[in-house]
């Protein structure tokens, strides 16, 4: 894998990509709005369902969960740069300055199953870890604050993992086009 660490202007054109598959179909997908839309409302039903269970057994509410949401904030890069490692050749972080935001794009096939370990492994090993951590220590709330918002913004990830496993077949690989995914059967 060559990572790569680029500034991004907000236009998916400028994005590399490789000619499609023959016979490669996009991902049935929500538009801008709704995707956000989406996001913001499951995220927020998870944090609304998983807040509760830190506030009535966390052992340190004060500065444990402030450096908690402080430093959720803050690795969002290691949570790209998981993601980055899932792929074997070229990949590329993007920072789009102007939204304040991070995403990884290679260009290479994947298969279905590192698609998916692509999408929850951030999700794994930055949320659910650190959230199980406070579950058995919960003197440590900066772990179950940390862990709680990896988990939940982590709702654009389960979404690519629920399009992978309902849209494509046995055997299927996929790639990123632009700002869209492709699915395909190898001949």
């Amino acid at each position: 894998m060559k990572l790569h660490i680029k500034s991004y202007n907000g236009d998916p054109t400028t994005l590399p990509y490789k000619e499609h598959v023959p016979g490669a179909i996009p991902f049935i997908e929500f538009d801008v709005k709704e995707m956000r839309k989406f996001i913001l409302t499951r995220g927020s039903i998870l944090i609304i369902l998983l807040c509760p269970y830190i506030v009535i057994h966390a052992k340190n509410l004060g500065l444990d969960m402030e450096l908690g949401l402080l430093y959720s904030i803050l690795a969002i890069f290691p949570r790209e740069l998981i993601r980055a490692l899932c792929f074997k050749e070229d990949v590329t972080i993007y920072i789009n300055k102007k939204k304040l935001s991070l995403f990884v794009h290679g260009t290479e096939s994947m298969s279905k199953s590192r698609f998916i370990m692509m999408n929850l492994l951030p999700i794994f090993i930055l949320g659910v870890i650190p959230f199980i951590l406070f579950v058995f220590l919960p003197q440590y709330t900066f772990f179950g604050l940390f862990g709680l918002v990896y988990i939940a913004s982590g709702v654009g990830g389960y979404y690519n993992v629920i399009n992978a496993i309902k849209q494509m077949p046995k055997g299927a690989k996929t790639y990123y086009h632009l700002m869209q995914s492709y699915w395909y059967l190898p001949i």
